[in-house]
């Protein structure tokens, strides 16, 4: 420092630091880093100045302590989890050390002089081993340090690892899933051991199984299982892990003994160890399987099957499982007593069907049992039968549901009641009625079915009866035809145009298929004449037709020809086909004039002029030819042809009223086809004595309008008289005589 008297400031440092006189350093802050090279006593001297050229000097030694060496070595390519040993090999001068393994953690570093550490992990890591020395210089507190550094490189070791399923059973090879792994190496051995077993299992597999020997019903909490596994760089790794294995149920059952066709009953009885180390483990559900077949799993009782083997010894397995899955099965022998039996039973009806009255039922049968005995429910006829009677007939004496129970047993008491039932059915009796019985062909005949059911009321008192009715009906109609409807109808012809009679035949069948059948009388069929009329041919006169009907034959199916001894032949004349009302005539034996000439196969008819004729007039002619024998075995045949017009008039020109011949009595003038018509009669002074002017619908003076040679209802004398007529045709000309007059003399004889 400066003086402070004077007030004085230092502001020259120079320094003597290489051991030699002289100033090495100045500076004028006082400060000098300087490193001396050189161990033991170094003298060092300061010289101080300030600005009053006062000085002062200071001398004093530093000791510099000899450079530690640091060193160390250790063995490479180490496994992780493996201790490393370091040898420290610095100076013997250094007296502390400080460690730096490169990872965090509290074994990262390390104050021991050759520590053993084992690395987290594989990897490069820094290693740092610092060297400290602080001898001799206690005074100051200073510490020499030296450091030195590599590298270590540590190997991955495999991780070993493996799992179970999650619930171990008892006598079940229990899975261990191998899932070890290692980073950049391959594992090339797993070691197994298990806690019951003084061998090492050698197994790479990713699954091994192994039974552990123990008390099934009792489980384990004790068990492990250690996995060792090594790669191929050497490095290992190993795991243990406890092992729980749960208990099995000790399996039993009830099975008594039953019958053929019995239901099967057993009833469970197992029960879990105790005391048990897995006081949560209960049985929670059983399954049963007979026979190695059928199964159920209606526990812990089975109670809903009836076995359908025959009696003998067969098995019978209870499968039995806890709340965790563990299972346990227990196999027994199961006992199907013989069972009595009707190994065929035979009943021989006698008819065929079980249809009427005292149907007789043969019962024979075939018994496997000890004891048997027929037993009817007959409310007609009753029979007791005695035990084990075999071999008889029965008359059931009504159609009735008779109700037959066989009870049988055997010695080993086993029984069985066979249960059926007989039932006969009343007959059915067939009846019908049909009309006609007797006709033409083609002939209609109407069937209506009248059959019933015999002794109906009686059978269908009893409620156990079998509804009885009759299901169908066939009809046959005896011509190939037939039915099956009610009413029915069938049309009937003859066989060549002769007459034939049919047999019908009505069959009836129940719905318990029983049969009858009747046939209620005969159907005679005759035959149908063919009435045949060609067209007519003209006559000698006008409107005189010739009609010919020999080609008639007696039937349609028939060509022989319908001669007049066996066949009336009617002719009708005159209908028009426009609807006009015009006269007809009608010619046959059976209507008047009446007379055997009128039946005849050929006819001529002379038509009465009309003017309708006027350019030709269209007439229906209708022939019926009838059976003589069956009146109603008729036909009739139309045929329309054209009456062409004619016209006339003519007069007479003398009469003699006194005699009684008509024609000859009267003055009638005849004539057709007038359309207007006018008569006068006058005497020789030129009085007109009579007049007239009617027409009939032929255009014909009529009768009434003849001159009788009266005058006012008086006789006329004889004498000759005059006669005057205008008479205009349809076709509208005036009537002339042949002398182109319309007068003309008249005589009256008397």
């Amino acid at each position: 420092t400066g003086s402070i008297l004077y007030n004085s400031s230092i502001d020259t440092y120079n320094w003597d630091v290489d051991g030699n006189i002289g100033i090495d350093i100045s500076n004028t802050n006082g400060i000098l880093d300087y490193t001396l090279p050189v161990s033991g006593n170094n003298n060092i001297i300061l010289y101080i100045t300030d600005q009053f050229s006062c000085t002062d000097t200071l001398d004093t030694l530093i000791y510099i302590i000899p450079e530690i060496v640091t060193l160390f070595i250790f063995d490479d390519s180490i496994c992780s989890g493996t201790d490393v040993s370091f040898n420290n090999l610095s100076s013997i001068d250094a007296d502390a050390f400080t460690w730096d393994f490169g990872f965090s953690g509290p074994n990262g570093t390390s104050s021991l002089n050759n520590p053993q550490v084992s690395f987290p992990s594989g990897g490069i890591y820094p290693i740092e081993l610092t060297s400290y020395d602080n001898i001799n210089i206690s005074n100051t507190g200073d510490i020499c340090i030296n450091t030195f550094q590599d590298t270590i490189f540590i190997l991955n070791k495999p991780t070993a690892e493996f799992t179970t399923d999650p619930v171990i059973c008892a006598n079940e090879p229990t899975p261990f899933y191998n899932s070890s792994t290692v980073i950049g190496a391959s594992i090339i051995e797993s070691r197994w051991e298990f806690s019951d077993s003084p061998t090492f299992l050698y197994d790479n597999g990713n699954t091994i199984y192994h039974l552990y020997n123990i008390n099934p019903y009792i489980g384990s909490v004790t068990a492990w299982c250690t996995l060792k596994v090594t790669d191929n760089n050497g490095c290992f790794d190993t795991v243990r892990n406890n092992i729980s294995i749960h208990p099995i149920p000790t399996v039993n059952f009830s099975a008594p003994p039953i019958c053929e066709g019995d239901i099967l009953i057993v009833e469970d009885a197992s029960i879990m160890a105790s005391p048990s180390p897995f006081p949560l483990d209960i049985i929670t559900s059983g399954i049963w399987q007979y026979n190695n077949g059928v199964q159920n799993s209606n526990w812990p009782v089975w109670d809903t099957y009836t076995p359908t083997t025959t009696f003998g010894t067969y098995s019978i397995n209870l499968i039995v499982e806890t709340n965790f899955g563990c299972q346990d099965t227990l196999l027994k022998d199961f006992i199907v007593k013989e069972e009595p039996k009707i190994t065929n039973l035979n009943t021989v009806f006698t008819p065929a069907n079980k249809c009427g009255d005292s149907v007789e039922v043969v019962f024979n049968g075939t018994f496997t049992a000890d004891q048997w005995q027929f037993q009817f429910t007959d409310p007609y006829c009753l029979d007791v039968f005695t035990q084990n009677q075999n071999n008889f007939t029965y008359t059931f004496c009504k159609p009735h549901n008779y109700p037959l129970i066989i009870p049988l047993e055997n010695l080993n008491g086993c029984t069985d009641t066979f249960n059926t039932n007989i039932h006969t059915f009343p007959m059915p009796t067939a009846d019908y009625y049909a009309s006609p019985l007797i006709g033409c062909e083609e002939l209609l005949v109407q069937f209506n079915d009248s059959s019933f059911i015999e002794d109906e009321a009686n059978y269908h008192s009893y409620s156990n009866n079998d509804p009885a009715f009759i299901s169908s009906i066939y009809w046959d109609f005896g011509d190939g035809g037939s039915g099956t409807s009610n009413p029915e109808s069938n049309l009937y012809s003859t066989i060549n145009g002769e007459d034939i009679i049919y047999n019908p035949i009505l069959f009836i069948t129940t719905n318990h298929n029983c049969i009858d059948s009747t046939s209620n009388g005969d159907i005679h069929v005759y035959p149908s004449p063919n009435a045949d009329l060609i067209q007519p041919g003209p006559g000698t006169t006008e409107g005189m037709f010739y009609f010919n009907a020999s080609n008639s034959t007696i039937s349609d199916n028939s060509s022989i020809y319908a001669g007049t001894d066996n066949y009336w032949y009617t002719w009708v004349f005159g209908t028009t086909t426009n609807g006009n009302s015009l006269n007809t005539d009608t010619l046959g034996a059976n209507y008047p004039p009446y007379g055997d000439e009128y039946n005849t196969m050929n006819q001529q008819y002379q038509y009465q002029s009309n003017s309708l004729h006027q350019g030709g007039f269209d007439y229906n002619v209708y022939l019926i030819v009838t059976l003589k024998d069956i009146p109603y075995c008729a036909d009739t045949v139309k045929i329309s042809h054209s009456v062409d017009y004619w016209r006339g008039l003519t007069v007479p020109n003398a009469l003699t009223a006194d005699l009684n011949n008509e024609e000859a009595s009267i003055f009638w003038p005849r004539g057709r086809s007038l359309e207007e018509y006018q008569l006068q009669i006058f005497d020789i002074w030129g009085n007109l004595i009579w007049e007239s002017n009617e027409l009939d619908y032929a255009g014909r003076p009529t009768k009434e309008s003849a001159w009788r040679g009266t005058i006012n209802g008086s006789p006329a004398a004889q004498g000759t008289y005059i006669w005057k007529i205008y008479a205009k045709f349809s076709d509208g000309e005036i009537w002339l005589n042949e002398d182109g007059e319309n007068t003309g003399p008249i005589y009256l004889i008397r």
